[in-house]
């Protein structure tokens, strides 16, 4: 039996939504909305079938593949002074790829501990 069934035998019977939310651990306008789909819906089953519907769907592909991963790195590396801005630059340049310099900052972090520009003489914490 899901919270979503126990919930409407509950609001069935009169139990006021705020004792149900308690009762089940969430919060009262989550019960509000699932008594409004499934009355939108008709009955309970039809709104269970497409609530399972709709919890269903495919991952989105990550955003940062390894093979760009291993080119910023070689960047990097290449030219160990280089800053994001030109890590972007020969990006474009070499491989006609545009990325931002925000995500070649996060790609970077995984690898080399990166320097604070407010606090530059301090030292970080593991990364």
């Amino acid at each position: 039996m899901t919270r979503i069934t126990i919930a409407w035998e509950l609001l069935e019977q009169g139990i006021p939504k705020s004792h149900i939310a308690k009762h089940l651990g969430v919060s009262r306008q989550t019960i509000i909305r699932w008594s409004q789909a499934i009355q939108e819906h008709g009955d309970l089953q039809s709104f269970l079938d497409h609530y399972q519907q709709t919890k269903k769907g495919s991952r989105q592909k990550r955003k940062i593949d390894a093979i760009l991963k291993r080119r910023i790195w070689a960047i990097r590396e290449k030219h160990y002074q280089c800053c994001g801005q030109k890590i972007q630059y020969f990006l474009e340049k070499e491989y006609g790829m545009q990325v931002s310099v925000t995500t070649i900052y996060k790609v970077l972090s995984e690898k080399y501990q990166l320097q604070s520009r407010w606090r530059k003489n301090k030292p970080r914490g593991p990364v």
